[in-house]
């Protein structure tokens, strides 16, 4: 039996997921490893939940947080991540948790499902108002991969990803060697519209106010990157250890020393008191001394106490060796992991900050907080969304998953654990898209041939 596994997307994917989520990437490579808590799979009936609904299974896990199913031969419900809450599961459905321990405790906790909707009904969140997920915010990206090159798609699918995230009057500015016809062709081929000059694209078929610059130079020389950095106050920074340039795969070593490079110019650059703002760091890594020598930029020292936002590293070879390890262990559950850390798929996990569902300093129990996510689901992820909170992070940035009857008092910078259900795949909505636009300009046929070859 051979389980096929692109372990090149769990990377791209966690490299733009963590743009606007700090803390992410270590949260997917620790539920990743097999320390502490991670993800594990048990058969239903060992945990005693045939016949319960995936609610009721929720609240009588003590030692972590349910996940998902992986169906039996035959069933024909929904699987993967987080399923409909009143789907039953079946005796030889595979259950999908975060634990530490790969047998958790359990007991029936049936009776507490209504009693913890019924306090949610109670609870009004501390910001009800805000909807949706998206903030303003300014990326550049540093660097290029060759296969989005090859793949025109491939970074269509990144930017649907991050775009949902994003409000109108954000951009995503490019600093690369990729030659501007092949970069344009590359934004016609997923639809962006050209504005002003044509280095400038809208992200979507309509206008979204979301703009796509491409800065033609090498992130690595001085001149370029102080360039780039002047056209915009950039909140957040995607270093990428290739680029469009090399005509050869470049070693791990290269791609770390190319990494600690525009870092030390970043650093510098602040240090010598250029207008350099705050900005938050993401960044791969091959080797492990490179996460330990790499400077995150620091606040000037004229700037009156301002701090950094950090640097997220996204360790290149963690993620592929504990992507086929998870592959190894537990290959029925493989496709549900994969589709929760890739952003093609029809889930994802996200980090949003308590105060969308709940209100602060009051103790509530874990099963609360799990309801108060499924009351407020659609207003912060959308119409039709599922979400299932599996736990949360601390103002420390340590990740913790409770059981059901846990309790706790949420503080300001506490972030929830979120994995999100969406009701279509980003690739299918891609297809779409294109195959709409194509509907609406000609008459040929040709949006239809595009749906039966994308198999929609």
């Amino acid at each position: 039996i051979i389980y096929p596994l692109d372990v090149s997307v769990y990377l791209n994917s966690l490299m733009f997921s963590c743009a606007d989520q700090p803390g992410l990437g270590r949260v997917i490579v620790e539920l990743l490893s097999f320390d502490g808590f991670t993800i594990r799979r048990r058969l239903a009936q060992e945990l005693g939940f045939v016949g319960y609904s995936f609610q009721e299974a929720k609240c009588s896990i003590m030692d972590g947080s349910l996940l998902g199913l992986v169906k039996s031969e035959g069933n024909q419900s929904e699987d993967g991540v987080c399923p409909p809450d009143e789907q039953i599961i079946q005796q030889d459905d595979v259950v999908v948790f975060c634990s530490e321990t790969s047998m958790p405790r359990t007991r029936d906790g049936r009776q507490l499902v209504n009693d913890y909707q019924a306090k949610a009904q109670k609870i009004e969140a501390e910001d009800r108002h805000t909807v949706g997920r998206q903030a303003v915010s300014h990326v550049l990206v540093c660097g290029w991969r060759q296969h989005w090159s090859k793949s025109k798609d491939r970074l269509g699918q990144r930017f649907q990803a991050l775009a949902e995230r994003m409000a109108p009057g954000s951009s995503v500015s490019f600093l690369n060697k990729v030659p501007e016809d092949e970069f344009q062709d590359i934004m016609e081929y997923n639809l962006y519209e050209q504005q002003g000059d044509g280095k400038v694209w809208d992200f979507g078929v309509k206008e979204t106010g979301i703009q796509i610059r491409h800065i033609p130079g090498e992130a690595t020389r001085r001149e370029d990157l102080e360039n780039a950095m002047a056209m915009q106050d950039f909140d957040i920074v995607i270093v990428m250890g290739t680029t469009a340039s090399s005509q050869v795969e470049l070693t791990g070593l290269t791609r770390d020393a190319r990494v600690l490079s525009i870092l030390l110019m970043l650093r510098r650059m602040r240090q010598e008191g250029l207008d350099v703002g705050d900005m938050h760091v993401i960044t791969e890594n091959s080797l492990d001394s490179t996460m330990v020598l790499a400077p995150p930029p620091v606040p000037s020292f004229q700037g009156g106490g301002q701090r950094a936002k950090g640097a997220d590293f996204v360790n290149t070879q963690a993620i592929n060796a504990r992507a086929l390890v998870q592959t190894l262990a537990y290959p029925k559950i493989s496709e549900c992991i994969s589709d929760l850390i890739s952003d093609t798929g029809i889930s994802d996990l996200s980090l949003i900050p308590a105060t969308r569902f709940l209100p602060l300093q009051s103790e509530l129990e874990f099963g609360v907080v799990q309801a108060l996510v499924q009351r407020h689901q659609e207003r912060v992820f959308g119409e039709k969304h599922r979400a299932l909170c599996i736990g949360f992070l601390d103002d420390s940035m340590d990740a913790h998953y409770p059981g059901a009857t846990e309790k706790r008092k949420y503080r300001a910078g506490d972030r929830l654990i979120i994995a999100a259900r969406r009701p279509t795949t980003r690739k299918t909505e891609l297809a779409l898209k294109r195959a709409s636009s194509m509907l609406s300009t000609d008459h040929d046929g040709m949006g239809e041939n595009l749906l039966m070859v994308e198999g929609i």
